[in-house]
């Protein structure tokens, strides 16, 4: 079986104890995420201290920090129009990826964009993502980190298999990262028969295939069994890295780590 994992959202609160009970569920992993609606609120030192605080909770815990996820949207965007913006926003997502490596966390996933983009501006965006995005998988690649490029929803760059392979230069300058609930234009099974090669690690979260919705597997409408057999069919030997949190898994109003891996395990099984 794959190795399951939680991220560090799931707990609004972090504790020691709260990751202990995340633990004894059966999760091994865990992947660090940065808090990009801190940072938005307060500052960038306090997205890191909360990264430092919830790293520290998970290793006493005894879990494997497996991952991270770059802080998104907001002052992240290297994509945007504004030079400016796309500048501080490399040092920033530069200056994360040297925590990650210092720690020695393999992965790092990664967003090419905020939105909403509108269609006159997209091409425009598509070229800054791919540009900036070639030149932050090298630094990644220099300090030890592997980028992984996220599928996203809606309006966002790289929101089909098609537009994330053209911005990871077809897994070249990233690899890629399949979350199950950002998939609104095509299905589960072609999108990963169109990118199982460059597919390194997951995040799942169950929605009703209308818009994202973060709630745990089982409680929507993806085919988790279907899906997790065609990705070992095309040989994924990555993680099953659960996103969602303890207090936002509606329908369901999940509280515990054990019912999430219970409603995982039974979705898995059908």
């Amino acid at each position: 079986m794959l190795p399951i994992g939680m991220t560090s959202k799931f707990l609004a609160t972090s504790t020691p104890e709260g990751w202990q009970e995340v633990a004894e569920a059966g999760f091994v992993n865990f992947e660090l995420a940065f808090d990009c609606m801190m940072a938005h609120q307060q500052s960038v030192e306090a997205m890191n201290a909360d990264a430092v605080l919830r790293r520290s909770h998970a290793l006493s815990a005894g879990m494997n920090i497996s991952s991270s996820h770059l802080p998104f949207a907001f002052f992240f965007d290297f994509s945007a129009k504004d030079e400016a913006a796309r500048k501080r926003a490399m040092e920033i997502q530069t200056d994360t990826l040297r925590m990650i490596s210092d720690w020695q966390i393999p992965i790092a996933v990664v967003h090419a964009s905020a939105e909403p983009i509108g269609s006159e501006e997209r091409l425009e965006r598509i070229m800054w993502a791919t540009e900036n995005l070639a030149i932050l998988g090298e630094r990644a690649r220099k300090l030890g980190v592997t980028l992984a490029l996220e599928v996203l929803p809606r309006t966002s760059l790289g929101n089909t298999s098609e537009e994330l392979l053209q911005i990871s230069q077809s897994g070249t300058a990233t690899k890629l990262n399949l979350d199950f609930n950002h998939l609104m234009k095509e299905t589960h099974f072609d999108f990963i028969d169109r990118t199982a090669e460059h597919l390194i690690t997951t995040h799942l979260s169950d929605y009703d295939l209308v818009n994202e919705r973060h709630w745990a597997p089982g409680l929507g409408d993806v085919d988790w069994s279907g899906c997790v057999k065609r990705l070992m069919e095309h040989g994924y030997k990555g993680q099953l890295m659960l996103e969602v949190r303890d207090t936002a898994a509606i329908p369901g109003k999940i509280s515990s780590a054990r019912e999430v891996m219970e409603l995982l395990q039974g979705a898995l099984n059908k």
